[in-house]
């Protein structure tokens, strides 16, 4: 299989789940072996009402208790008549690894809900996959603010829970995504005020909907790196990667929080922007769907998982 282009939905005990955004075919592959599994096409709902529109999530982990990778796939259906929002549902289906097959779910009624481009920014942890969503409603003529949707794999429930007080106040010059951080299977959340250049990591402790559950760990000063740096991951050391989103002057480095120092920086990396199409200038993860994300970090684990006989990955980059 060769691939020009990619989309990563999620990375988790050695495998890595991503599709090309020419094919929209969605991949499983293993790069220590470089094996991969095509998935079977989703199931399709057999009828949906024409004036519905349709947000697609997916968010991918390895399931520790029916000991099974899973495939998370969220579609969410509204409708805006009379500048109401209405009959807003969910269809989620979930497909698993170790019987290459896909689960259809009840289709869950739904709160007023319009996704943002960190829709993409999921995690599988403990068996419930997060996303960030912005809340929308039409009603009361305001913008929506944050909140992160969970859905519970084992018990098959889906439900919000608000982000900490610092991140929950709708700002267009800040922007939040979920990441899982190290070996700790936590949910953490990155929140960076573009116009402060401060970044906040904030810890979720316990499973709840209040504000309370969150802890902040870390407070990023970025002014001492300089201007336009954003954080987007951790490397296997736990440090923070950071990314300059300044198309003039796009670049890489790494960021120990503790020295308060750059360990390695990525001047050449103008190929960074290449690809991508951005609606919002000052938030570098609001990209159009039709385009694929600019840019995927997260902590990767190396394994022997066996993926069948499919064949090997070639990326290209003429």
């Amino acid at each position: 299989m060769q691939s020009y282009y990619q989309k990563i939905y999620g990375t988790s005990r050695g495998l890595i789940c991503f599709s090309s955004s020419q094919e929209e075919q969605i991949y499983v592959w293993n790069p220590v072996i470089n094996k991969y599994r095509s998935l079977p096409d989703a199931p399709v709902p057999s009828k949906d009402p024409p004036w519905s529109c349709k947000r697609t999530g997916l968010a991918f982990g390895y399931i520790g208790q029916i000991d099974d990778y899973k495939v998370i796939k969220l579609d969410i259906n509204y409708r805006i008549q009379s500048e109401e929002l209405q009959s807003d549902y969910a269809n989620v289906y979930i497909y698993s690894l170790s019987t290459n097959s896909w689960k259809t779910l009840r289709r869950y009624d739904f709160a007023r809900f319009r996704s943002y481009s960190s829709l993409y920014n999921s995690v599988v942890i403990n068996g419930v996959a997060y996303w960030v969503l912005n809340h929308w409603n039409l009603q009361y003529d305001k913008d929506g603010f944050e909140v992160i949707l969970c859905f519970d794999t084992v018990k098959e429930t889906i439900r919000e829970m608000m982000l900490p007080p610092v991140c929950s106040e709708h700002n267009r010059n800040s922007t939040y995504y979920v990441n899982l951080v190290g070996e700790f299977d936590e949910v953490s959340l990155l929140c960076v005020d573009i116009d402060e250049n401060i970044g906040q990591l904030w810890m979720l402790e316990k499973e709840g909907e209040t504000n309370n559950d969150w802890t902040k760990m870390i407070t990023l000063n970025l002014k001492d790196v300089g201007e336009d740096w954003c954080p987007i991951g951790f490397n296997n050391n736990l440090e923070f990667v950071l990314i300059n989103y300044d198309f003039d002057k796009p670049g890489l480095c790494t960021y120990d929080h503790k020295l308060e120092e750059v360990t390695e920086m990525v001047d050449d990396s103008s190929d960074l922007w290449s690809y991508a199409d951005f609606e919002d200038p000052y938030n570098p993860f609001f990209y159009s769907q039709e385009e694929m994300q600019p840019m995927y970090v997260n902590i990767f684990e190396e394994s022997l998982v066996l993926l069948g006989e499919e064949g090997e990955v070639e990326f290209r980059d003429d």
